[in-house]
This record gives C-alpha cells, structure tokens and sequence, in this order.
C-alpha cells in the first residue's frame, strides 16, 4: 500500500525495489528514449548499485544525489518534422503525384525547408529510480487532483470499476508500471468529445465545437512550480516540510538537465534553448499534467462546457452555441470566462506563482466549428464511423495480401500538400495505418516460417527503402523506425539494416544542398549561423542509438558472423567484439527487456538464483514468496504458446526478471502454468480462487497484496458462491470448474465449418507444424468472419486437431480483444515418443470486479481406434496416459457445460455422467464416420438431455448445434455440411428455457413442451434448478 513519505533518513531499501520495479517498466515502454543498456549494466551488478544509490539518499546530500542522474549522454535529439514553405509562384501552387523521394527533392531545391526535433532526455537509471520514487510517494498526490476530464499520462489505480481512471481510488504501488496504457485513454478522450455533439445535436441544439493545443507545451514548464506554496494550496495538495525538500531535489534535478542542455546549445549553436520539462523522465508527465489543473478547474467551473476533455496538452471544448458571430466572438467569451483578456494571454492564469512557465497557444491549430442540424449529425457520424473502422482493422487478423496495397493506402497521403487544412488528421491517420500494416508484417513474422511469406518480405522493404527512408517521411513516422528494424533484425536480414541505414544517412545528408535551410529545436526557431552538418550528425546520432537498441533486442540466440560485425563496423564505426556482443544479447533477453517477453521464450536454463540480501527482506515484506514458485515453475514448464522458433540457453537465471519484469505473467499465464494445480486434482473452487488471484496479484500487482482487502472483496463478490459449488461437487463424480460469478438466461456460439488437411495431421503426428501461407489465410479469414459477426457470440468452437499450438497466442490475441470466449481443439503436442491432443478452454473472467482470462486444458484420455493405430505404425507415438482424470464439469459465468473430444462420445458412462448437471456438452471431432456419429449426438441430446454442439473437419462435415426439442424441426438449431471454404455460424442457446422444463417436480408431459421428456432417473444439479415457471 502507499506509504507517506517521511524524509530520505527514514527511507527504506525496499522502497528503492519498488521504485526500480515501476522504473524499469515505464522506461521499456517509453519508446522516445534509448535506455535497455543502462538497465542490463545496471542488473550486472544490482544489489551494490541500489545500495550505493540508498545510501547516498538517505545521506540527503542534493549535489551527490543529483551527479548520480546524469551522465555525460544526457540527452538525444529527436526528429520530429520537416516542413516547407513555398514563396515562389511557380512552386507554390504546382502539385504533383510522384514517390515521395521526387516530390521530396523537387522542394528540398524551389522551397525553404525547416527541419524540427525535440530534446529527449537520456537520464541514467538512478535518476528513473529517483523519478518513480518520487511518483509513488508524493506525485500520485498531485495525480489524485486531476479532473476526471483529464485523459492523458493518468496514474494506474486500483479499481472495480470499468473506465480509465477513477481519482477516489487508491494509487496501484504494486502494478509493475506507473501509468496507464496509452491507447485507451486517447480513445475514451476522442469518443466522450463526439459522443457529446452527437448527443447535442440528437437533442437539436446548437453547438460549438472548440479545440487549441499549446506551443511547445513541456519545454516552456518550469518545473519549479510544484515547489509553490500558494499553488499547492490552490490545488489541494498539502505536502510537511521533508515532502516539500523531495519536490525540491526533483526540481533541481529537472533544472541542472535543463542548465546542461542550454549550455549545450549555447555553445554549439550560441543560442539560449529553452529546455523546461525532460521527455522521457517520468516525473515530469506529472508535472506537465498539474500545471493545467488551474485551466481544468476554470473551463469546468465558468464556461460549464457540455463536454469537456484535456489530452495532456490537446484540448477539446463543446458548449452550448451563445448566437456566437464568429471565431473571434467565442475566443472572447471563452477568455473571459478562464479570467484573460485574450486567449493568447493564456498564460496570465499562472500570474500569481511568478513561474517561468509559458503557456503559448498555437494559433494555427486553434480550430472551431458551429455545428446544427442533419448535415452536422451527419459530418460527426462520419467521423464515428472512420474511427469504428480504424479500430475494427486493428481487431482483425494480419493479411499478407493488404501489404501489396501498402503504397496506396499509407505514404502516398502524404504528398506534402502544403495547403492541406487537416494534414494532422490525415498524419495521424496515416500513423496508424502505418501501425495497422507493421503489425500485419509482426503477425506474419510470428506466425509464419519467413520461407512462407518472401514475396511479401521484399515488397516491404522495397516500398520502406523506397518511400520510408525519404527525410519527411521518416520524420513523421520517426517512432516506427525501431520497429521496421526490430522486423528485420528478428529475420537475420542485416544487409536491410544495413541498406536502409545508408540510405537514410545518404538522404540527411542531401538536405544540406538546400539553399534555404532552417530549425527549430523544441519549437523554438534557432537564429543565427547554425552549423547544419553538426545539426544533422546530432540526428544521425539519434538513428544509430534506434538501430542499437533494435540489435540488442531482436537479434535472439543467433550466430555473430563477419557479414554482421562489418555491417556493424560502417554504422557505429567500430567493430563489435562477438563475445561481449552475445553476452549482452542474452543478458537483454533474461532482463525482460528484449522485444519478445522472456515468457515467450523456450527456455532451457538449469535453475533459477536464490535472492539474498536486500531481495530477501524485499520478498517477505510485500508477501511475495510465490514468485519463486512462478520462477521455478517458468523454468521447467514453458507457456503453451511460447514461441517455438526462440530460444535462451543458460545455466542460471537472476530472480530479477520475475521481481523486477517489463512484461510479468498474467492471469491467463498462470492459469496456463499451474493448470495442473489449480485445475486438476482435488482444489476446491474456493481454494482455486484464492490461490490463482493470490498468483496473479503477486507476480502482476493486476490488483490488491494487502490479505484484508482480499478477503473482503473476495467475500463481496463470489466466496459464498464458490462454496456453494464446493458442497454441490461433493454429490457428482464429475469435479465442478467454476469460473466467472455473471448470470445470463441464454448465450450465443459460434460453430465453425474449418479443414484440417490430411497432411498438417501427418506434421503434427510426427512432431512438426505445416504452417502455410494457404492454411494461415483461410485462418485468418475465419477468426475475422467470428469477429465481424453481427451479433457478437460468447463461444467460438473449433475443432479437434484444427488450431496449431504455434496460433494458439494470436488466436488467444484476437479473441481476448473482443471478450470472446474459446474452446479449441489444438495440434498434437509431443514429450518424447508421447503423444496427446487436448481440448483448451479460453474463458473470459469477471470474478474479481475486472476483466481477466484463464486457460484451461483438457486432454484427449484415449485415442481413436485408428488414430492410435496410425500413431504407433506410422511415428512410433504412444498415448499419454492420464490416470484418474474424471471429465470436469465447467460452470462459466453460470452457463454449465462439458466437453469431450471426438470418440470420447462413445464411452455412454462418461457421457451420461453429465446428466442433469450441464446445459451444453461441446464436442471437438475429426471423424469420417458421419452417420454413427450423428446417430449419437442424437442419443446423447436425449440421454444426456441438454444442448450437444459438435465441431468436425469441413472436409467430413456435419458440425451441428442439437438440443432435445419436442418438435422434429427445432432438434438442429444449426448443421453444416460441404462448402469450398471455411465459415462460421452463431446460434443461440436459451439454456435457461431447458432448465426451467427439467426442474418441473414430475416428467408429465404437456402439448406446450418445448423439450423431450428427461430420461428415467434424470436429476437437476442444485446448480441449474430454478423454479419452474408455470
């Protein structure tokens, strides 16, 4: 829990374990700066570098604590845009449509061209440290102060409630990262905006709609402010006097970066920068988010907007319209309702604490708009309708045919049209669809043998070479160069890098020809005689730290060759020493820092360190004894879906990256981990739910430690339901899985009509996966038809033998992104001349007030006759035997089912074990034998009298949904059969009309009967009777 601070004397180590927890995670999640090999050095020798860092803190010496935050690279300078301007007639309104390499050089020579970047700090980890300390003892005060309109670099807290951010709860200390995702706060930030004017102009009122963002906003904010008394007092916030010092050190330390980069600057350029708030140092996304509680407060308080939202420095304004003139009226008005004569006094709001800052509004984006009536809805619906479909593309699977449409669809919409009125929508637009088609290729790249997809591999990085390494673009899409490089290193193409590096370098470098050249740093237009080759190498500098980070993280376990070390050798100008070079590589993986998550990898290492020292004290304070249980389990059992084609090989791994992980295990992994323990042999359901949220809590700090609240929340939601289950199980042979505590009266699945080939069965019996383009295509096109559907089912089934182990995460992806619940039949999976296939259960989970998944496996106990025929004749397998292993009963956000696969069917013993006790029994097949097998899905619809869903291999067919109906022409809901393509198909069970027949007191039957009488001896599980409606 959040703990006051009380001074650097009474500071504790483990306070420092925690602050380098959160400081490692937001640093790797920070893709502006370049960090991951400060953070391998400083794990090489980490409990002597805390405990120097602790000491010089407790010590309270500022200058001390100061020189440990910055190092002689405390900086980078990072390109952000190149612009032109066209003062010439006959340049000014000819347009053309070209490359952008020709469109590009045409006004680099008739045009004045300014290149901008920013100043990104480049701090050590001590200072990360120092900067996460001071969030989680002082900056989550500031942070809780926020207006709930503000969206941007909000605090993770703890909460029951869906949405972004809820101030009254308490700050998450134990979640591995400080702040929260990026994306869903930007996406609630522009939905509430529009769903505001939609709503408005539904209710036929006039609005204005009014936006503005600020100049150079972090690099104008002294820092200093938030060592103000009066504006603390205004906004809240008390702080004693040993709180107030802390506050102090972290301004000084902002200043002395600041100080260093004027300097700097003075000296290279002799030009006084303004630096203001570092990018990149955590610290100050707080400080850049406070200062503007006073415009929160005024905007919310007088002008009383009907919508109001603050993206960081974005901000977004829909009032009721006053009979406004023009723009000039409402700049006015809203000026004088904030307190200012003029909006471009917008700083005069912080009059009063005599700051350095300068709040300047850019007026070229200040944009209003006076909307009413049908073509206004219209005009917004349209803007809705553009976000849905963005957001749709990105849920869908990747398309390796989408990548030839590559140049249409992305670069080309940036021809520098330099009267564009909307270029940063059509920017923005284009980022993400630039987002869209890199993670088309990273799908591919994971899913797919690189032999599979050449063809696509070449047309992108022809089109990236091409159109990606001209100067503007690659400015503006600057952010995605890592990931461009990350696709290629991960593929061992080298001599990509190494082509896309020159030319990029080649094309700077051209940019000196220019006749008219000018910059602007931090958005500030540098004057003077500047020295642009000097300029440029700074920016040359940036790119080869990008390509460095890329090598380190996506090389892997591959082989340091000559070609790679010359390569090496022309871009960092110096070779590499292959030893030292491999070292880091595998240090970078098992730090959790490369780009794969050390979860994914196929570990072979020998065991895990013990933790002494200062772990162990770190370990028993915050209860976190089951991380060596999660460790060690890691280490002898790989996830299901890790990646087969990445390996790490060591004799011994730290605990650091299980206490200290950028990406820790969540609650599917641990389900999967411990799916023996928690879902196998004799665990109650109460003792499960305790034990996987204690899992899950510790390892991923995804909710409460303290063992209180625990408790509490536990018996709230679900430990009375739980034990009611518990004493039912005792009744039935069959062990009951409760999972999820909502209630629904009907549910909708989604049975597919999907061939496995006779030949993928071959590779997967003998120990191998036939990924193909062609099977990944008809893949893909299935899981985007279930995730188009109309009406969004809870269950997709696919059938046994039907889903390669090595799909399983991106099906799992997929799937969790829409709340959509799974259970599949997957490939072969092998352990020495053993062989087995399984059944797992993809289950979406609200037991604990948010939303979480557990994976659940069950196995095939026995072959098919011929499957056990053809696996010992053929491959030499034999069946994993599976000693007492009863099927269990599932009870899934209250829906009871069962699952079996394939000739599983045949045994009526276990089949009738179901009876009375499930709605829905889910049968996985691969069975050519249609006609006796349909023979007894009807029997067991009967005999077992629920729902019976069966999924087969398209190429025998007849995948149905049957159900114990009265009436001949209601028993198939669904039955598919032939077809030259996979499909889909949703159906609706109203399961709660089928317990409400079988909990009448007496079989009589009734002409009214929706269902068949139940069978002779039939009796309703406790869990499914209700009262019977009359």
């Amino acid at each position: 829990m959040v703990k006051k601070f009380k001074g650097f004397d009474n500071l504790e180590i483990t306070d420092l374990l925690i602050a380098y927890r959160k400081a490692k995670s937001d640093i790797f999640w920070e893709k502006n700066i370049s960090a991951v090999e400060r953070f391998v050095n400083f794990e090489r020798d980490f409990e002597l570098n805390i405990r120097n860092l602790f000491e010089v803190l407790r010590h309270g010496d500022v200058e001390k604590i100061l020189s440990y935050c910055t190092d002689n690279n405390f900086f980078i300078n990072y390109p952000k845009s190149i612009d032109f301007e066209c003062q010439d007639e006959e340049f000014k309104d000819f347009y053309s449509i070209s490359s952008p390499a020709k469109e590009f050089d045409r006004k680099l020579k008739n045009c004045k061209i300014t290149i901008s970047s920013r100043i990104i700090g480049n701090f050590t980890v001590q200072a990360h440290i120092l900067s996460a300390l001071w969030i989680n003892f002082i900056g989550h005060k500031y942070d809780e102060k926020l207006s709930k309109n503000s969206y941007g670099s909000r605090l993770n807290r703890i909460s029951l409630e869906n949405g972004c951010c809820i101030n009254e709860t308490k700050y998450n200390l134990e979640k591995n990262t400080s702040f929260q995702p990026y994306f869903l706060p930007y996406k609630e930030w522009q939905n509430n905006g529009l769903n505001s004017i939609e709503k408005s102009l539904e209710a036929k009122k006039n609005v204005m709609v009014f936006s503005l963002d600020l100049k150079g906003y972090y690099h104008n904010i002294d820092a200093k402010i938030i060592s103000n008394d009066n504006f603390n007092s205004d906004i809240g916030v008390e702080l004693d006097d040993s709180e107030k010092k802390f506050n102090l050190i972290i301004c000084n330390l902002i200043d002395r970066w600041g100080d260093d980069v004027t300097e700097y600057y003075k000296l290279k350029f002799n030009f006084d920068l303004k630096a203001g708030l570092p990018i990149g140092l955590t610290c100050s996304k707080i400080i850049s988010n406070i200062v503007l509680k006073i415009l929160d407060d005024k905007i919310e308080g007088n002008l009383k907007p009907i919508s109001y939202g603050r993206y960081v420095d974005d901000i977004f304004i829909v009032v009721d319209n006053k009979d406004f003139l023009n723009k000039k009226d409402f700049l006015r008005f809203f000026a004088n309702k904030i307190g200012i004569d003029d909006i471009k006094n917008i700083n005069d709001i912080l009059g009063k604490y005599k700051t350095k800052t300068e709040l300047k509004v850019q007026d070229k984006k200040i944009k209003t708009f006076f909307l009413n009536g049908r073509n206004a809805r219209n005009f917004i619906k349209n803007i809705k309708q553009e976000l849905r479909e963005i957001s749709s593309e990105h849920r869908l699977m990747p398309n390796a045919q989408d990548l030839i449409l590559t140049e249409d669809n992305t670069i080309k919409k940036t021809n520098f049209d330099i009267k564009s009125t909307s270029s940063l929508e059509l920017l923005s637009k284009t980022r993400s669809e630039l987002s869209l088609q890199l993670s088309y290729i990273e799908g591919l790249m994971r899913d797919l043998p690189k032999e599979e997809w050449t063809q696509e591999k070449v047309k992108f990085y022809d089109f990236i070479l091409e159109e990606v390494t001209v100067p503007c673009v690659l400015f503006n899409y600057y952010k995605y160069l890592e990931r461009i490089l990350n696709i290629a290193v991960s593929l061992g193409d080298f001599d990509f890098v190494y082509c896309m590096y020159k030319k990029i370098k080649k094309n700077l470098m051209n940019l000196l020809v220019s006749k008219n050249f000018a910059v602007n740093l931090n958005s500030q237009d540098i004057i003077g005689d500047i020295n642009f080759n000097k300029y440029i190498d700074e920016i040359i500098i940036s790119i080869k730290m990008v390509v460095f980070d890329s090598l380190i993280k996506s090389f892997g376990e591959k082989v340091v060759n000559r070609n790679f070390l010359n390569i090496c050798n022309f871009i960092f100008g110096f070779e590499f020493n292959p030893i030292d070079f491999g070292e880091k590589v595998k240090l970078v993986i098992l730090s959790d820092l490369a780009n794969v998550p050390l979860k994914l990898y196929n570990r072979k290492i020998d065991k895990l360190s013990q933790p002494n020292g200062i772990l162990v004290d770190y370990i028993e304070k915050y209860n976190l004894n089951l991380i060596m249980d999660v460790g060690s389990t890691s280490l002898s059992k790989n996830l299901t879906y890790a990646r087969k084609d990445l390996k790490v090989i060591s004799e011994q791994v730290d605990i650091y990256p299980f206490l200290f992980p950028t990406r820790p295990l969540n609650s599917l992994d641990i389900s999967d981990l411990f799916n023996d323990k928690l879902y196998g042999g004799k665990i109650s359901n109460i003792d499960r739910f305790y034990l996987w949220k204690k899992y899950v809590q510790v390892v991923s700090g995804e909710f409460y430690i303290s063992e209180v609240e625990l408790t509490n929340i536990s018996q709230d939601l679900d430990e009375s339901y739980f034990k009611i289950v518990d004493d039912v199980e005792k009744k039935y042979e069959n062990k009951l899985v409760a999972i999820g505590t909502e209630e629904k009266k009907s549910i909708k699945v989604a049975i597919t009509n999907f061939e496995t080939k006779e030949e993928e069965w071959s590779y997967s019996a003998d120990n191998k996966s036939k990924l193909t383009f062609e099977r990944y295509e008809r893949f893909k096109n299935l899981i985007d038809q279930v995730l188009t559907l109309k009406d969004k089912p809870d269950y997709v089934i696919f059938p046994e033998l039907s889903i390669p182990l090595e799909w399983l995460n991106t099906l799992i992806h997929k799937m969790s992104k829409s709340k959509i619940s799974f259970i599949a039949g997957t490939e072969y999976e092998h352990n020495g001349n053993e062989i087995y296939s399984s059944a797992y259960m993809f289950l979406h989970d609200t037991s604990f007030g948010c939303s979480s998944w557990q994976l659940i496996k069950q196995p095939k106990l026995l072959p098919a006759v011929g499957e056990d025929k053809d696996l010992q004749s053929k491959y030499g397998k034999t069946w994993k035997a599976f000693k007492d292993f009863n099927k269990p009963v599932y009870i899934h956000n209250g829906f009871c089912f069962g699952v079996m696969i394939c000739s599983e069917l045949q045994n009526s013993r276990a089949r009738v074990a179901f009876q009375g006790q499930i709605d829905g029994l889910f049968i996985l097949s691969w069975n050519r034998d249609i006609e006796t097998f349909g023979d007894l899905i009807k029997s067991a619809a009967l005999d077992v009298h629920s729902y019976v869903i069966l999924v087969n291999n398209r190429k025998y067919g007849d995948s149905r949904v049957r159900v114990p109906s009265k009436n001949s022409w209601m028993r198939d809901l669904a039955r598919l059969r032939g077809g030259d393509n996979d499909y889909v198909v949703s159906v609706s069970l109203k399961y709660n009309d089928l317990r409400d027949f079988q909990s009448r007191a007496k079989r009589w039957p009734s002409d009214s009967d929706k269902f068949k009488p139940t069978p002779e001896g039939f009796e309703i599980s406790p869990l499914r009777r209700i009262t019977p409606s009359q």
